[in-house]
């Protein structure tokens, strides 16, 4: 009797420890192991989705941010991944890489904030009548975020203007540029641009954010001045001194979709990670993938 006994506790006591390797494993059976697989500088890696959700989020989001932060960018990591496996991941070896301007930046170091914000919202995507949406987020807004209209001249009835808490704590939130006005005149040679002080004239968008700057009776689309010049930010102030064109930008990011800062200042506030994906994206549903 005692023989068997001890066969049943080490048995059980290996499963314990497979259980542990293998981490995510089982938290949602729609998701396959080694569904996802990543190039890196030491190879190729083979991982499963929430190994993959944990590792982006370790690189996206501080991981002393509030637990239900780390959970709403989890989910908008889960979707977006998601999309892409659905469309076809963008390199031709079919390996999402370490981050490039289609894949998003990937660390090996997951810290365990991440790993616990992965499982406990594993499966979970957002979706807008049925469909993936394109889960956009950025760093940090001021008073609004922007819609996709003001950005792409398209209508996503997911991707519109809302409010965000006062984020003007956050550490990047202000930034100044100054851009003398012979660079200012070369970045834009087919145009006749005025730089008398009191022919600057700017127009907005609902957000707030620059829709226009106006050089006299020449306009520079906002969003054109703030690639130009790489903005932080297409919600700025700007005022022509000394011969050059100084501009502040408020926020940091294109305003698009979620406002990590502001999911930081609504997760304090007591909001739940679902409550502040459906603030920063209307009229979606939170799924199983």
């Amino acid at each position: 009797m005692k023989k068997y006994l001890l066969l049943f506790l080490c048995i059980t006591l290996w499963l314990g420890v497979l259980v542990g390797l293998r981490g995510f494993a089982a938290t949602e059976a729609s998701v396959p192991a080694g569904s996802v697989r990543v190039r890196t500088e030491n190879g190729i890696l083979e991982l499963e989705l929430e190994e993959y959700v944990a590792a982006l989020l370790s690189a996206a989001m501080p991981d002393n941010y509030p637990e239900e932060a780390l959970r709403a960018q989890a989910v908008i990591l889960r979707t977006q991944t998601c999309r892409m496996l659905e469309s076809g991941v963008p390199h031709e070896d079919g390996c999402f890489c370490a981050g490039c301007e289609y894949c998003f930046s990937f660390t090996t170091i997951v810290t365990t904030a991440s790993h616990n914000a992965a499982r406990a919202t594993a499966g979970e995507v957002l979706r807008y009548n049925g469909a993936l949406i394109d889960a956009r987020f950025h760093l940090s807004s001021c008073e609004y975020t922007a819609s996709a209209y003001e950005l792409t001249g398209e209508d996503i009835p997911y991707l519109v203007s809302v409010d965000t808490p006062d984020e003007s704590g956050f550490s990047a939130f202000v930034n100044t540029v100054t851009i003398p006005l012979d660079q200012l005149a070369a970045a834009f040679p087919d145009r006749t641009l005025s730089f008398e002080a009191n022919d600057l004239y700017l127009s907005y968008y609902d957000s707030g954010r620059i829709k226009n700057v106006f050089f006299g009776d020449t306009a520079v689309a906002g969003g054109t001045l703030a690639t130009a010049f790489a903005l932080k930010s297409q919600r700025f102030d700007a005022a022509i001194r000394d011969g050059a064109l100084v501009i502040t930008t408020y926020g940091y990011g294109d305003g698009l979709g979620l406002s990590q800062y502001g999911a930081y200042l609504l997760a304090q506030s007591g909001q739940t990670y679902k409550d502040i994906l459906l603030h920063y994206y209307r009229s979606v549903e939170i799924s199983e993938i």
